[in-house]
């Protein structure tokens, strides 16, 4: 049995409060581990915290109000605990599921479930954009983007559709519904109707369960495969060494020159375009000979550190735009690059594979399939080109699919890198 936990919820109220919610995780006879996600009933502001101990901090002017909290909190644990002990002492007859321990605690806090009124989905989830945005560092652009892109579509879903939405209509009927909708109306692949629909949907239903806000679960059964979408791996391109060499040598104008020396950097670097903005000379350091590498914290979770050999090409662009790469929108950066992609001549035709329901492939110039991700793609492929071992591009690239950057401190990536300085794929546009 693990041991009950309080967290403070994203969710950030108009006093400045954020709910309690308690966190309990435990294994059934079946070994399946269940998760309970309760709401405590009671809020705190975040300074007033403490996430050691997981109780309010001593602050003055507060000793009575939070004496009854931790009180109130304690009382909570306990129950808990005695609840999943008498489960236990019966598990050959009765199973603890997620809703029997939901019950137990209702009965013992003396819990109702009606819908709080008033509080309608969309209301709560335009409040929960606003109080995360950008105020919650815990929540990145691209997080968002996903959960604004999912409002929109499902307001006009329920305009389009006349479906008056609230939270007790989340069932596998209404997925099914929506689903068709995004794949016939709005024309959109199983890929993008995956992030709209069990990433950014789901988020903020769970979300609201958990500050206690819904009490309909039903959506939780829901899975990708049984409204019928199948994501389906996208068709990567990448450019070769010598295009790479024809792009960073080809004359452009200002507007575009930036971008590509952007592009350029990712790529001789391995970055996500969340980290571009992060090449620059407060981030070098020094391999000896006159060699330097990034060394940054990569954004996406687990947020390994990666050190990676600087290309001559790197140090001539940070020379070039006075130590600080030049970077724009996500948006604008895909858009641009095209343009350089049609004007630097990549018109070979390429398929792309999209699945509507259905597996269709469509063909495209290189240059139209040119995005920001591609640079990962580039320097993962002309890495192995180049004969370097898998476990070391993961660690250049921060991957963590082989679990090897956990057992890396700084020095020993430092040294890594150093063993990587003269290698004629961090030094010249050999393929």
């Amino acid at each position: 049995m693990g041991e009950p936990n309080f967290r403070l919820q994203a969710y950030t109220s108009q006093d400045g409060k954020s709910p309690i919610t308690l966190d309990f995780q435990w294994t059934v006879v079946s070994g399946v581990n269940i998760r309970l996600m309760y709401a405590a009933k009671a809020s705190i502001l975040r300074s007033h915290w403490n996430k050691k101990t997981q109780r309010p901090k001593n602050i003055i002017g507060y000793e009575r109000e939070y004496a009854l909290l931790t009180e109130h909190l304690d009382k909570m644990a306990q129950e808990v605990r005695v609840i999943y002990r008498k489960y236990q002492a019966e598990r050959k007859l009765i199973e603890l599921t997620r809703d029997r321990m939901r019950q137990e605690l209702d009965q013992v806090f003396e819990v109702s479930r009606p819908i709080k009124v008033g509080t309608t989905f969309f209301a709560w989830s335009e409040d929960y954009l606003k109080s995360i945005f950008p105020k919650d560092s815990t929540y990145n652009e691209s997080t968002g983007k996903i959960l604004s892109t999912s409002l929109r579509h499902l307001k006009a879903f329920a305009n389009d559709e006349d479906i008056d939405l609230d939270f007790q209509h989340f069932n596998r009927q209404l997925y099914g519904q929506f689903v068709n909708y995004l794949r016939n109306k709005k024309g959109l692949g199983d890929n993008t109707i995956e992030k709209i629909v069990f990433a950014g949907l789901k988020r903020f239903l769970n979300e609201a369960t958990d500050a206690g806000v819904n009490f309909f679960t039903a959506y939780k059964d829901v899975t990708p495969k049984k409204v019928g979408v199948q994501k389906t791996k996208g068709d990567k391109i990448y450019l070769t060494r010598s295009e790479l060499k024809q792009m960073y040598e080809y004359p452009l104008p200002l507007h575009l020159a930036n971008v590509r020396d952007a592009f350029v950097c990712a790529v001789l670097l391995g970055l996500r375009y969340g980290d571009w903005h992060k090449v620059c000379n407060e981030n070098l350091i020094d391999l000896g000979e006159g060699k330097k590498a990034l060394s940054i914290v990569l954004d996406k979770k687990p947020q390994p550190r990666v050190v990676v050999p600087c290309h001559p090409a790197v140090m001539e662009i940070l020379k070039k735009h006075n130590g600080v790469l030049p970077v724009i929108s996500n948006q604008k950066t895909n858009q641009n690059l095209k343009e350089i992609g049609h004007a630097v001549g990549m018109i070979d035709q390429t398929s792309k594979t999209v699945r509507k329901g259905r597996v269709i492939e469509t063909k495209h110039s290189k240059f139209e399939l040119l995005t920001c991700h591609v640079s990962r793609n580039c320097f993962e492929s002309e890495a192995r080109r180049a004969q370097i071992p898998q476990r070391d591009i993961d660690l250049f690239t921060g991957h963590s699919s082989n679990a090897v950057s956990d057992i890396y401190d700084r020095r020993q990536l430092v040294t890594i890198a150093i063993d990587y300085r003269d290698h004629r794929f961090f030094n010249t546009w050999d393929e």
